[in-house]
């Protein structure tokens, strides 16, 4: 069974758009975050991280031989943030 022109034509015409009221879909503005709230719980994470960063630098930087190659545990070191120097601690180091 196909559709002629004038029944799609009626079709179309049938449809009603009813206009959409819009203050329901005003996303209530909420107020931004300062950094100064954040300030607390930043600064000891910062601390933490680079804290880690130097002692695995500085460890790698002693020690004779490692598990994989230096030039990639001290990449991992510096880009991995936090969990960076804890896995050059925990599986990088060769005793």
């Amino acid at each position: 069974m196909s559709l002629g022109r004038r029944d799609i034509a009626s079709n179309v015409r049938s449809i009603r758009i009813e206009p959409r009221d819009d203050k329901r879909y005003i996303p209530r503005k909420e107020k931004p975050m300062q950094i100064r709230q954040w300030l607390p719980f930043l600064v000891p994470i910062l601390i933490l991280q680079l804290a880690l960063m130097i002692t695995a630098l500085l460890d790698l930087s002693h020690r004779e031989r490692t598990r994989g190659p230096r030039w990639m545990w001290a990449i991992i070191i510096i880009c991995g943030e936090v969990l960076g120097p804890i896995l050059y601690f925990v599986i990088g180091r060769e005793e």
